[in-house]
């Protein structure tokens, strides 16, 4: 089963130990109604489906913004919540723990990068003098 919130996945058995929860439950069961109506039971029921709409949901949220800006979307909106979260349900569901840690790196990595910046342009300054062709008059 997949949790959006976290982009981790859970067996069956792994999810209804975290949905076991109410907290966790409120936390991680979805809440799109084109997805799954009733929460964490749709989610169950049918998992592929769930997958699909919310991985093709994440997509289309961080291609929209121009490029420059989707490193920093993606750290602010995703990343950072989503290593919050891995937290707590760690401490619910230990299975989350490598996906916790996967988080966390991806933070770390995207937020040094983001942190320095990516170069304005990738292209070569030009070279040379500009050749200017003169008008002539009659």
């Amino acid at each position: 089963m997949y949790l959006p919130r976290i982009g981790s996945f859970l067996t069956r058995e792994q999810a209804r130990e975290l949905f076991a929860n109410r907290q966790m439950r409120s936390l991680f069961a979805c809440r799109v109604a084109g997805c799954c109506r009733h929460g964490a039971s749709d989610m169950d029921s049918d998992p592929k489906r769930h997958f699909v709409l919310q991985r093709t949901a994440e997509i289309n949220t961080y291609s929209r913004p121009p490029e420059p800006l989707r490193a920093g979307l993606y750290l602010e909106d995703f990343l950072r919540p989503a290593t919050d979260l891995a937290l707590r349900a760690v401490k619910v569901t230990p299975a989350l723990e490598s996906s916790r840690k996967r988080l966390e790196g991806w933070r770390n990595t995207l937020g040094a990068m983001h942190k320095d910046g990516a170069p304005a342009s990738f292209a070569l300054a030009p070279t040379g003098v500009r050749i200017q062709s003169r008008r002539q008059s009659a």
